[in-house]
């Protein structure tokens, strides 16, 4: 598996896990995943536990937390041109936050794919507004969230990015002050493989209980 766009963060967080315990994120309450399901699913329910220390941030650091989410069918057939993805983006800016515009993209492993960018101004009105509910806390820190989206956009990404045997795409959504990155940025993985003349996809949450076995990542 191509994993050069899984968050960093959590590749290492999962390998520090695997030492010290994965059972951690694995207890009784947390849905198993569906691999059955006529669409990947991610963004919308996520299981995961939170980890990393902010306090090495710079002081002059300008922070802006989107949000993100994505559908599509969990199998395509490779002789398809493009791919319809669903997309849904919204939420974490206020009126005093100093970004200037939200930028939404894909991944390949280094490289960027623009899709549009949103200004403050647009970005900061009802249209990109969301509802987030915790449905799901154990004492491990693990948590469960539904967030409902009021801006979804469907796409047509070329099926060029999909061109490994088996890789990752990640769909983005980060704040920008200019040209500089805000702190922040949702970052969602899609994993998928080839085969039989079909790409068969999964969100990151149903490739780490394949994987690992664990029902919630770390993130």
């Amino acid at each position: 598996m191509n994993r050069k766009s899984i968050n960093i963060l959590c590749c290492f967080a999962l390998a520090m896990g695997m030492v010290c315990g994965l059972s951690a994120c694995g207890k009784a309450g947390i849905p198993l995943p569906d691999l059955k399901t006529e669409y990947v699913e991610s963004g919308f329910v996520e299981y995961y536990k939170l980890v990393g220390d902010p306090s090495w941030y710079p002081p002059d650091a300008v922070f802006m937390y989107p949000e993100c989410a994505y559908r599509l069918h969990r199998t395509v057939e490779e002789s398809q041109t493009n791919i319809e993805v669903t997309l849904c983006f919204g939420g974490g800016a206020d009126e005093e936050d100093e970004f200037t515009h939200v930028e939404i993209y894909f991944l390949t492993g280094e490289e960027k794919h623009d899709l549009r960018s949103i200004s403050k101004d647009e970005y900061l009105t009802e249209e990109y507004k969301i509802k987030s509910q915790v449905i799901y806390h154990d004492e491990e820190g693990c948590r469960g969230v539904r967030t409902e989206y009021t801006h979804c956009e469907t796409f047509s990404i070329p099926m060029a990015y999909f061109s490994e045997d088996e890789g990752t795409v990640g769909f983005c959504a980060e704040g920008y002050v200019g040209e500089k990155a805000c702190y922040g940025r949702c970052y969602l993985a899609l994993h998928y493989t080839k085969e039989d003349e079909e790409l068969h996809f999964m969100s990151h949450r149903e490739y780490v209980y394949v994987k690992y076995g664990l029902l919630a990542y770390y993130a």
